[in-house]
């Protein structure tokens, strides 16, 4: 071609030419022997994880070569450069992860895996909570990071409350002024079902 510059992909022996029109120069041959044939594993392009879960990029087998591991927080952004040079890169944050790898002259660029870290479980309920209409802690409801949960409410006779969303709350209906208990079911990011406990202090 007419280009000042090719991209090689197969091994063999090259050689540029420039030509002014008037006379031809020859490059000296360069032979390309190395074949960047880089596979990042696990091999999906999106992976999904929890906090908890150790998750890393590694090559499938080690090359001798140099590694840039870059970042980027969207798939439309500029990629960073991050601090390791290593061919297993350990991966603590959402976002969009690529390789490049140098070999002589030859450099390989993998396509972006884009990997989500679900983040801890969070759970915070209120001790207090005043159900009287003016606006201000009007509902007891689970906050936190989870986003599908269970909320039973009992009084101190054990008898059944509420049972519902954690997540839309308990307005306190009838119920007179003292102290509840709740009960929190969720599952985990690792799919375990999980029940943490409390009480809560109704004031009218």
């Amino acid at each position: 071609g007419n280009s000042s510059s090719i991209m090689i992909t197969k091994q063999g022996v090259y050689t540029a030419v420039s030509d002014n029109g008037v006379c031809k120069i020859n490059s000296p041959p360069l032979t390309i022997h190395d074949q960047l044939d880089v596979n990042l594993q696990p091999s999906a392009s999106f992976l999904e994880a929890c906090a908890e879960d150790r998750v890393s990029l590694t090559l499938s087998k080690p090359l001798n070569a140099s590694y840039t591991w870059l970042f980027s927080t969207s798939d439309a952004g500029s990629f960073d450069q991050l601090p390791t040079n290593s061919m297993t890169l350990d991966v603590d944050q959402s976002g969009y992860y690529k390789l490049i790898l140098s070999k002589g002259i030859c450099e390989y660029q993998s396509d972006p895996k884009h990997i989500v870290i679900h983040p801890k479980d969070s759970i915070f309920m209120p001790n207090v909570f005043t159900p009287n209409g003016d606006g201000q802690n009007e509902i007891l409801k689970l906050i936190g990071t989870i986003t599908d949960a269970k909320l039973m409410v009992l009084n101190r006779y054990g008898s059944r409350m509420f049972e519902g969303s954690a997540l839309q709350g308990w307005k306190g209906d009838d119920a007179s002024a003292g102290t509840y208990f709740w009960l929190v079911q969720y599952m985990t990011c690792q799919q375990e079902q999980k029940t943490v406990k409390g009480s809560v202090q109704l004031v009218r």
